[in-house]
């Protein structure tokens, strides 16, 4: 079976995620738009699964590759396969079926926590996560809301059985931690004001990763595919 990973900056890899994959039999086929890899031409009889990973960019950048991010998405769904997607790739799920992608009332920046408003028993009540997002999405017609925070109530969610869109990262290792906070340091020293929630680089990493974040992720990935 095949995966493809829209991956959108040199930092921002499929991390735990390549994990999940191998032990299901997925090959990954990582797609660089950024780099001018074409996502038009791509059908969904290709593939088996389409993960879209987070980003530098805004979904609301006026970029002809992030419309085809969000028409292969709809394409995607439309067959019937399975999505997942991180903080950015969340994003432009909700901005695919009709969501919207605004300014955060407050930055987001390193390991906090989200509530589990799912009802799902398999979710722990509250996890600690890592965020790295300025911009948060609205929820779709039709989407079932999984977590929140005390800044944002809607951080992730599931649309019909197949695709899951959150706002935060699960599938983050240390070494990715350590090299979005090198590549991406201005977000920080950018986001140092009184509405930023945030921790130092050095604080972010730090941190171990935390055993739910793989459990939860995996839980995700398997209910999305199960059917």
């Amino acid at each position: 079976m095949k995966m493809i990973v829209v991956q959108h900056n040199d930092v921002e890899g499929p991390g735990l995620i390549k994990n999940w994959a191998i032990k299901h039999h997925y090959d990954l086929d990582i797609k660089r738009p950024d780099q001018g890899d074409s996502l038009a031409e791509i059908r969904p009889d290709q593939f088996d699964f389409l993960l879209i990973l987070g980003g530098n960019q805004s979904a609301n950048d006026p970029l002809k590759w992030l419309q085809d991010e969000r028409n292969l998405i709809k394409r995607t769904a439309k067959a019937g396969l399975p999505i997942y997607g991180a903080c950015l790739g969340g994003q432009e799920i909700s901005k695919a079926f009709g969501g919207m992608v605004v300014h955060s009332t407050a930055k987001e920046i390193g390991w906090l926590p989200v509530k589990n408003v799912s009802g799902d028993s398999n979710i722990p009540d509250q996890m600690t996560v890592f965020h790295w997002h300025g911009e948060d999405f609205t929820l779709p017609a039709n989407a079932k809301l999984l977590f929140s925070t005390k800044v944002d109530d809607k951080q992730g969610f599931m649309l019909g059985d197949h695709i899951v869109a959150l706002q935060f990262h699960l599938e983050m290792t240390p070494e990715e931690v350590k090299k979005l906070t090198d590549f991406d340091a201005d977000f920080i020293k950018e986001s140092d004001a009184p509405n930023a929630i945030q921790q130092t680089a050095e604080e972010m990493n730090a941190k171990e990763i935390p055993s739910d974040n793989e459990k939860v992720l995996d839980y995700l990935l398997d209910q999305i595919t199960k059917n």
